[in-house]
């Protein structure tokens, strides 16, 4: 046995591995829809969750539900649509919580019949119906839509509840639209597809009037920078934007174009040619699209309502009282996120609020360096910073704005990033990881945007939802639902950090106590390299007399009921101060063992080295010395220590005789 305990791998590993089944077999956190249970991929971080000092949370699917409702559509300056409960929709139709009898009478009594405002409702209806990738699935029972984005699935269906079907592709991927009774068929040209750094989508479209026709639908601050020269932003449209936007909705902006047949083929040629690029494909595909998506002409806008998820409120209100900095990484506008956070309980109206959306990098620092001198003067439990995608492009492009920034973000418990792009995720999970050394992050999402994200923090955690398992697959621990991190973090991983903390110390701490004696042995034995201890002893000290009694503990042993974790943040608090493993923790084990193993040498070999003992008279040998000491060491310290949870069990027993 040596002074530092090479069992102390194989014991954390045999630790951390049961202590990650019980997090599998939490009933707490088992989901009824999906008949899931928590996965754990790294139980080598189970202690990290005991500690941690900042998360940072996409929204879409993660806060919220990740189900679709369409409930408004703006057209032109009209806006149409009420917020509703509960409403009928027809058969095959789901995603839609939408009504309003005005825009249901201009699509179907006779006396808007040739009217310019029918013509744009239903110009607008067929927008949503030809906008998009969703594929038609049959299936037992009957078709179905199959859509990479649940955003889309609602505007399809929209345009069905609203007269305008789309219910097949033909061989050739056309679209099949079916309004009044009548089919038409829509030829598909191009799709330039969404992805995170675009923010948009749009089909290329000939029309059965022959004209090729784009159709794009994105965020508004990507379509209004596409928009003909001259054109001013409607103000009806940008209202309706701010409106949805406070009440917590998710808004796309419709715009169009109709493209001149030689433009279209001397672009089409270029397009075809860098799809059929082997370096940098992704680039030049989107150089194409950036050439043809110019000059549109705005139609109007949609909101989308995705519900919060089940108890988010609860669970960050408690986080936020734990002292753990919560941050937000949305695609939303700012608007949008802002309604969400209070929605969910991340701001309140004692909240002060600072909003950093500078145009220019000079703007970025001024209202930064604004927000560093409002800190000393408000509460900073109080402190809430908002701040836009470009803002926080422009800072981070800087060194003196970033040490500003990284100022302010250290010092704010809620931080709410609009508008930002899966790399700015986790770039800014980098930034906090580089300038906090000491700090532990967690990440969480849901979707395959998250994956930087995730895996750019100390722990990754996946929500297995609607948006695939990639999140959940490249993460260290998943769950099904926001409110199991509540049982995650403040049961067992606060649980976990005390426990593991402990057999660390307590490994070296049984080392010492047992390997001293031994040391001190050698002045009284000439340095003849004599054992103490009976070299059967010796070994079964590591494997059985030590280690049992120590996994028993770090696995079953409670120091408050899981009630009281879950009631009480304040007790997660050791865990984000150290208090539990330190250097000052460390070397108190490590005196205590020294002292120890020196009281127990001395006192035994002075008692029985020069005193008749046996029924002969003659001195004790030295075995009997070396096994007395042994037994002392194994069953007088050593087990006490280790069943110290037998302590924690008749405190809380006694809490409960108490509290009946």
């Amino acid at each position: 046995v040596q002074l530092v305990p090479l069992s102390l791998l194989i014991t954390l590993e045999v630790v951390r591995y049961i202590q990650a089944m019980y997090i599998s077999w939490d009933a707490e956190m088992f989901d009824q829809e999906l008949l899931a249970t928590p996965t754990v991929q790294s139980s080598n971080l189970n202690e990290e969750l005991g500690r941690i000092n900042y998360i940072f949370s996409d929204k879409t699917g993660t806060l919220t539900c990740n189900i679709m409702e369409f409930k408004k559509i703006a057209i032109g300056k009209k806006r149409y649509g009420n917020s509703l409960s509960k409403m009928k929709l027809k058969e095959g139709v789901s995603n839609v919580n939408f009504e309003d009898p005005e825009m249901m009478s201009i699509l179907h009594d006779e006396k808007w019949e040739g009217t310019k405002r029918k013509k744009k409702v239903e110009h607008v209806c067929l927008f949503l119906a030809l906008c998009h990738t969703i594929l038609v699935e049959e299936t037992s029972h009957g078709p179905a839509f199959n859509a990479s984005s649940p955003d889309e699935l609602a505007l399809v269906n929209a345009a069905k509840y609203l007269g305008f079907e789309f219910f097949a592709r033909d061989e050739n991927t056309n679209l099949l639209i079916k309004h009044k009774g009548t089919q038409t068929t829509y030829e598909l040209l191009n799709v330039l597809e969404f992805n995170s750094t675009r923010k948009r989508m749009s089909v290329i479209l000939r029309m059965p009037d022959k004209s090729i026709l784009l159709l794009c639908k994105g965020a508004d601050n990507v379509i209004y920078e596409r928009l003909q020269e001259g054109t001013k932003c409607n103000e009806a449209i940008q209202q309706f934007l701010n409106d949805c936007g406070n009440e917590g909705l998710r808004t796309l902006v419709l715009a169009e174009r109709i493209i001149p047949e030689d433009e279209y083929n001397e672009w089409n040629k270029e397009y075809q040619a860098a799809l059929c690029s082997v370096n940098g494909r992704e680039k030049k595909v989107e150089q194409q699209a950036e050439k043809i998506e110019v000059r549109l002409r705005l139609l109007g806008a949609t909101a989308i309502e995705d519900k919060l998820q089940d108890r988010v409120g609860e669970t960050i209100e408690f986080v936020k009282r734990a002292g753990i900095k919560f941050w937000v990484l949305t695609g939303d506008k700012i608007e949008t996120a802002i309604n969400i956070a209070f929605s969910c309980k991340l701001l309140t109206q004692n909240s002060f609020q600072f909003l950093v959306d500078g145009k220019r990098s000079e703007d970025v620092f001024n209202q930064l360096t604004k927000a560093e001198k409002e800190i000393q003067d408000h509460s900073v439990d109080r402190f809430a910073l908002i701040i836009s995608g470009d803002a926080l492009l422009k800072a981070m492009q800087h060194e003196q704005i970033t040490n500003v920034l990284i100022k302010v973000c250290k010092v704010a418990p809620v931080v709410i990033a609009c508008r930002v792009s899966p790399k700015q995720k986790a770039e800014i999970v980098t930034l906090v990881r580089n300038n906090d050394k000491n700090a532990v992050t967690l990440s969480i999402g849901d979707g395959a945007n998250d994956v930087n994200m995730i895996t750019a923090a100390h722990v990754g955690l996946g929500i297995r939802g609607l948006e695939g398992q990639q999140a959940a697959r490249s993460s260290d621990y998943a769950i099904t639902q926001f409110k199991h991190l509540k049982n995650l973090l403040f049961v067992h991983g606060r649980e976990s950090t005390r426990r593991n903390a402990y057999t660390i110390c307590f490994c070296f701490y049984k080392n010492v106590i047992l390997v001293l004696p031994n040391v001190l042995f050698a002045l009284f034995s000439a340095a003849s390299a004599q054992a103490l201890y009976n070299e059967w002893l010796y070994q079964l000290y590591n494997t059985i007399f030590t280690t049992v009694p120590i996994v028993y503990f770090a696995v079953f042993d409670k120091e408050f009921e899981r009630e009281a974790l879950l009631f009480a943040p304040a007790l997660y608090e050791p865990g984000l101060k150290n208090e539990y493993f330190s250097y000052k923790v460390f070397w108190k084990w490590m005196l205590y063992g020294a002292l120890q193993g020196m009281y127990i040498f001395f006192v035994v070999l002075l008692t029985l080295s020069n005193n008749p003992s046996s029924t002969l008279g003659i001195p004790e040998d030295m075995h009997f010395i070396g096994n007395l000491m042994f037994t002392i060491i194994a069953v007088s310290y050593t087990h006490l220590r280790a069943h110290e949870t037998s302590l924690h069990l008749v405190c809380r027993l006694l809490l409960e005789k108490k509290n009946k």
